[in-house]
């Protein structure tokens, strides 16, 4: 259990390291890596995601010659590192145990790849891959979709061309704007490029909750229209004689009292975020029924939800339903968010690495502010934390929590058998700069007794 309290500063670089398209290249280091290179968005995505790292600690090699082994373990990263069906390695040039035994395995069981030739068996993982490769690698990894129309760029090809498709199908999507009004298809693909090309299939862009649901899965970095995106009505629309179907394997549906709830379940490297480069206000995610979470997340890990609304319809609920839960899961960050609830809790967490939120407000609920348990390390900064009522406001089980310049007004427990803060004798709690009004100051004083509570530099207001 981490003893050390994490500062507003940490927390920033928490969420900045999870956080690839709102931080510049230069935050990752890299003295080859100039904020105006095209690929400059797509290292720091790259590197934050875990997909690769720099050749030194201050070089990414941009210029650097691809190999079919790096890329393919470059897709497996980007893709949440499944792990292939079979570990029966075929390929006398594919050491066990190397970086790029299971992400060879994947990518020839996913169809992407194929060895270099069959006797003896070899993958020929040292070769250098080609544009046509990489691109064709990219486009059977999403499904050997058919492009939309053929571009400029094929237009002299032989239809016999393999990866004819998968160029006319990656200029459709957007992914070749800097390669002008050419491409030659044998031209040795670099360390710069290939990232570019799968941040730029990574990013996905919907305005309708049909297309956020299908989008969903790892190593996605989904981009919302400004708009109300009502689940429940998504849920109604799918519903078959036997159950909703929701065509995602990554989610699933759980049936309460009065409804359903959305689950993303196993997903790592997910980004959601309101994007307001179409046109201004809110993104907001609603469900009707009083007792579900709006979103549960199970077993993910690397999750990013930035600049959201969510929230349930206007009728108290008890008991069950409160705005965000995370269960069994690695390092998930919140930036920029507005969680409202008429259910329980704003966050309910158990199991979970680590949770950092920055520059949010969870207001209305019913039962309480955060109920965490056996949650490593929670980490708020500049939070506020208003008008919830019910029960305990923070409940915090084998649990480790630390509030920065966050504000705690307006919020109502009952007295006679609840308190600001119940806490179990092996978590821990720190705020520091934070704001309460009077009732959740002197409660907070009087549990600070028998209890490991950390309290720095108040400020004290009345209710207003």
């Amino acid at each position: 259990m981490k003893k050390q309290f994490l500062s507003l500063a940490i927390v920033f670089v928490l969420l900045l390291a999870m956080l690839p398209t709102a931080a510049s290249a230069q935050s990752t280091g890299f003295a080859d890596v100039s904020p105006d290179d095209y690929f400059a968005s797509a290292v720091q995505w790259a590197v934050s995601w875990g997909v690769t790292k720099g050749t030194s600690e201050t070089t990414f090699s941009p210029e650097l010659i691809c190999t079919r082994a790096q890329v393919v373990t470059f897709l497996w990263r980007a893709h949440g590192e499944p792990e292939p069906q079979s570990l029966f390695n075929p390929f006398a040039d594919v050491p066990k145990g190397s970086y790029f035994e299971r992400s060879t395995l994947w990518a020839v069981e996913q169809g992407i790849t194929v060895g270099t030739s069959s006797e003896p068996m070899l993958f020929s993982p040292e070769q250098t891959c080609t544009y046509a490769q990489i691109l064709t690698f990219i486009w059977r990894a999403k499904g050997s979709q058919a492009p939309a129309f053929r571009s400029p760029l094929t237009a002299n090809w032989p239809d016999s061309a393999y990866y004819k498709d998968a160029v006319d199908w990656a200029y459709v999507n957007a992914m070749l704007e800097d390669e002008g009004d050419a491409l030659d298809p044998d031209q040795p693909c670099t360390r710069g490029r290939t990232v570019a090309w799968l941040w730029r299939e990574a990013m996905v862009y919907v305005s309708d909750v049909d297309g956020l649901m299908a989008a969903i899965g790892p190593g996605r970095e989904i981009h919302i229209a400004p708009g109300v995106y009502n689940l429940t009505e998504w849920i109604d629309r799918i519903m078959e004689p036997d159950g909703p179907d929701t065509g995602n394997p990554y989610v699933r549906l759980d049936n309460l009292y009065d409804g359903y709830e959305v689950w993303i379940s196993g997903v790592r490297n997910l980004t959601i975020t309101a994007d307001h480069s179409w046109n201004s206000g809110a993104v907001e995610l609603v469900v009707e029924p009083r007792y579900a979470n709006v979103l549960t997340f199970d077993g993910c890990d690397q999750i990013l939800l930035s600049g959201l609304t969510l929230g349930h319809t206007p009728e108290k609920g008890f008991c069950l339903g409160g705005v965000l839960r995370f269960t069994d899961c690695g390092r998930m960050a919140m930036d920029n968010m507005d969680l409202y609830g008429c259910g329980t809790y704003g966050i309910i967490a158990n199991g979970v690495e680590s949770i950092q939120t920055v520059d949010s407000v969870i207001r209305e609920c019913s039962y309480g502010l955060l109920d965490f348990s056996q949650v490593q390390d929670a980490g708020f900064g500049d939070v506020v934390f208003v008008d919830c009522s019910g029960y305990d406001m923070i409940n915090a089980q084998d649990s480790t929590l630390s509030f920065q310049s966050c504000s705690f007004v307006n919020n109502n427990w009952e007295p006679d058998f609840s308190h600001f803060v119940q806490m179990s004798p092996d978590s821990e709690l720190t705020f520091r700069s934070c704001t309460f009004d009077r009732p959740t100051y002197f409660d907070l004083i009087d549990r600070m007794a028998g209890n490991r509570i950390t309290l720095e530099r108040p400020d004290v207001v009345d209710r207003s």
